[in-house]
């Protein structure tokens, strides 16, 4: 079964904006881990929660400055990749676009050559073949 242009539209539609969404939620994922476990090793202003024996890393818990920054951080790392893939996509998009236009204009120009070439073998009678030239002889010609 063939789709329709509208379907298909919407299908790579959902498919980018899917792409969009699991970039966005990684970066802020990644971004909240990689400031809470930076902080979780760097700060030292509370009284250790955990000590490692080997190689002697004191876990801390994070103040509220911390959470604030993993926030802010995770949100713009999220939105960086988020806009990072959405550009990507708009691209892949674009180019496909580009790839297939030729096709779409000459199924247009056949079509509408199609036509002309009628109306110049209705006005120019037998002798002419085609405003494309492409027609061979009428019968009543050989």
């Amino acid at each position: 079964m063939q789709q329709s242009i509208m379907a298909k539209l919407w299908q790579s539609f959902r498919l980018a904006l899917g792409r969009i969404a699991r970039a966005g939620l990684l970066g802020l994922a990644l971004g909240l881990a990689l400031v809470e476990g930076a902080a979780a090793f760097w700060n030292h202003t509370a009284e250790p929660v955990v000590t490692l024996a080997w190689p002697h890393i004191n876990v801390f818990a994070p103040t509220t400055f911390v959470h604030v920054t993993a926030i802010a951080f995770g949100l713009l790392l999220g939105w960086l990749l988020a806009f990072t893939v959405a550009v990507m996509q708009t691209l892949r998009g674009v180019f496909f676009a580009a790839e297939h236009a030729d096709d779409v204009a000459g199924a247009v120009l056949d079509k509408g050559l199609d036509v002309v070439d009628a109306a110049v073998d209705a006005v120019d009678g037998p002798d002419r073949h085609g405003f494309r030239g492409k027609r061979g002889p009428t019968p009543a010609q050989h």
